[in-house]
Order: structure tokens, then sequence, then C-alpha cells
């Protein structure tokens, strides 16, 4: 078994690696700014296309059905259409600085077309296909230790550092303890300790007041 991935703490790291990733594979870091600012598995993000992000930008909103918990709900229950029904979508609000990033991000493109699309084409169609999962990790992970950010970096670690500046944006309004029950509401974590555990807390820890989301890792 790997080591444990690891959420980035600090913005200044954060920002660093933004702008490396920037500089480096427009592809990646394009991936690394929805990730951080939705929070959303890996599995649900990779095949994401144009039309998704008009779709998303219409609402307001980025909505889906979590693959995750589908696939488990339908281990559990026989009846598909029962599962869909149980299985609820999580949404994540788009606000004007992260939805000027969507704009440029399908600006040009055809609504077919992936989001994260690599350079690989179909062998009997010819259209192109999106990078994989492994893939986009191993180059975060690059890019991280080409900035000098220490632990294991990866395309969740980017879920958990979501995670981590969504409970420091709560906790300019709210007592810890209650900013980190919303993030494990969020979540969906069946014990707070999971919670503390996933984003990286210690008990000990002096939480710093981070700015939170796309006008943090965006500006």
């Amino acid at each position: 078994m790997g080591a444990e991935t690891s959420p980035i703490k600090d913005l200044k790291q954060i920002k660093r690696l933004r702008e490396y990733l920037k500089d480096k594979n427009i592809v990646i870091y394009r991936y690394f700014i929805i990730a951080i600012n939705t929070g959303f598995r890996a599995n649900d993000m990779i095949d994401l296309t144009v039309a998704d992000i008009k779709e998303a930008i219409r609402n307001g909103k980025f909505s889906i059905k979590e693959k995750k918990k589908t696939n488990m709900a339908i281990a559990k229950y026989e009846d598909e259409e029962l599962v869909l029904k149980k299985v609820k979508n999580r949404s994540v609000i788009i606000n004007d600085t992260f939805k000027a990033f969507l704009y440029e991000c399908i600006e040009g493109k055809k609504d077919w077309q992936y989001i994260f699309e690599s350079t690989e084409k179909d062998k009997i169609t010819g259209a192109s296909k999106h990078y994989c999962i492994r893939h986009i990790s191993r180059e975060i992970k690059l890019a991280a230790t080409a900035c000098g950010i220490e632990g294991n970096v990866s395309s969740h670690g980017l879920r958990k550092t979501y995670g981590y500046l969504l409970y420091t944006g709560y906790c300019k309004r709210e007592e810890p303890q209650f900013a980190l029950l919303k993030v494990q509401d969020h979540f969906g974590h069946a014990k707070l300790e999971d919670t503390r555990r996933y984003i990286g807390l210690k008990k000990e820890e002096d939480i710093y007041g981070a700015s939170v989301l796309a006008d943090a890792t965006l500006k």
C-alpha cells in the first residue's frame, strides 16, 4: 500500500503549484483549479466535457451524482431505478472568479470535447481521449516535488486540500468544532475524527485565516 495522500495547507504553496502548472501543463492546471474549487473525486471529474462546463455555468453550480456513492448503492440494492433516487447530487456553487476561469477553459472548443483532453486518439474513431487519473496524479506529484512541496500530493490530495480550505473558511465565522462538523457533513464522513484526519488537522493545530476557494486559489 502506498503512502497516504496529503492536503496542501499552505496557501503560498498552493499558489506556487498553481503558477507552475499554468506555465508547464495547461490541462493539468485546469484539473488542479477545478479540483481545488469543487472537492470532487477524480473519477467524477476526469470525463467532464465542454457541454458539462456550459451547463454548470448556466446553473451557477456544479452538480454531480458521485460515482463512488452510486456504485456503493448499486451494490446494496438490486433495483437500479431505486438506487438512483437514493443517491443525491452533490452541488458546489460557482462564484464570479471561478466562472471566468471556466469560460477560459471552454473558449473555442466543441461541446463534445473533454476538458482534460489528452493527445491520444481513439484508434477506431480518431476522437481525442481524456487523460487517465493515474497520469494526472503522476503529473501533480512531479509538479509538487518541483515546487518543493512535501508529502504525497496527488489528485486525491487536492480533494483533501479543498476540505482544508473549506474548514479554514468556516473558521472565520464559526467555532473550530462547528466548522469541522460542517466539513464532515459536506464529505459525508461517519465520524468527526475521520474528517479531522482526512483534511490533515492536528488536535493542537492553530488554524490561521487562509482565504478560501476560488478567490484564494485563483488570485
